[in-house]
């Protein structure tokens, strides 16, 4: 009788095959729930940190005569002084020193106003580097901050006719509530703090906006707001984000002036005279 009742009372294979079935079904109904609280966590995170990241921006430009914390190309640089510092103190997928160099970020011209070095990085920017998980995730744009080249070199603009912002007072036509001063730049350009823009639609994005949260980059303006925009266009949804892909220089593929993305983009980070 004994063995009788444990023989009935075992697990048969179909038995087992219908169990791992409805794990299967279950964890397929979980898994996209899941996937869509990671993205509105790690945007509500990145937004927090971008308006962090603006009201130090403003402060930095209260406090020195309306002038926009510094910002320039790596062949710009002036005593090492920017936003972040040096300006040379590039990230990549490898083994940069800037990737986790702490310094960098502390010693920068904004981080006294901001104190916080998780709020230069992105929560959704999570796979690491060679060397380790990466401190930023963000640049300023290109055209914003560029006190050095105009000291420097008052004639060079990448972005020519577009216009080189000094102070917040120069934002006129282009408002503070529409001006891109920070912005998740994908790790298929990220490398100096300094974000290339192009207006006139020659390279189009020659450093590349993020789409880390599900197809959307994270974005501070001038005025302090930050929100999450959502690309239209499979160019700025498709770039890759993996350690085995970078950019080369040159012409952004896929994009003319007719690109929503790009219109959206072009009006928010730069005007002509």
């Amino acid at each position: 009788m004994k063995d009788k009742l444990s023989h009935e009372r075992a697990f048969t294979l179909l038995d087992l095959l219908a169990v791992l079935a409805v794990i299967a079904i279950v964890g397929s109904l979980l898994l996209p729930a899941m996937a869509r609280t990671r993205i509105r966590s790690g945007s509500a995170g990145c937004l927090s940190n971008k308006r962090q990241v603006m009201v130090a921006w403003q402060a930095y430009a209260a406090d020195n005569g309306d002038v926009m914390c510094p910002n320039a190309p790596d062949e710009f640089e002036l005593n090492n002084r920017g936003w972040a510092e040096p300006f040379s103190d590039d990230e990549n997928w490898s083994s940069a020193t800037g990737n986790t160099n702490t310094t960098a970020l502390t010693r920068g011209l904004l981080y006294p106003y901001l104190g916080n070095i998780s709020a230069y990085k992105c929560p959704s920017d999570y796979l690491p580097s060679a060397n380790g998980a990466r401190l930023r995730s963000i640049s300023m744009n290109g055209a914003m901050g560029a006190v050095y080249e105009n000291l420097v070199n008052p004639i060079q603009n990448y972005n020519p006719p577009g216009l080189l912002l000094v102070k917040v007072s120069d934002l006129t036509r282009l408002t503070p509530a529409n001006a891109i001063v920070f912005a998740d730049e994908s790790m298929a350009t990220l490398k100096d703090a300094w974000l290339q823009v192009d207006s006139q639609g020659t390279l189009f994005f020659p450093d590349v906006p993020a789409n880390y949260h599900d197809g959307a980059v994270s974005v501070g303006f001038a005025d302090g707001h930050a929100e999450i925009h959502q690309w239209q266009t499979v160019p700025l949804l498709g770039v890759p984000y993996s350690p085995s892909y970078v950019y080369s220089s040159g012409f952004f593929p896929g994009v003319t002036k007719q690109n929503v993305d790009w219109i959206w983009w072009s009006q928010h980070v730069d005007y002509n005279p």
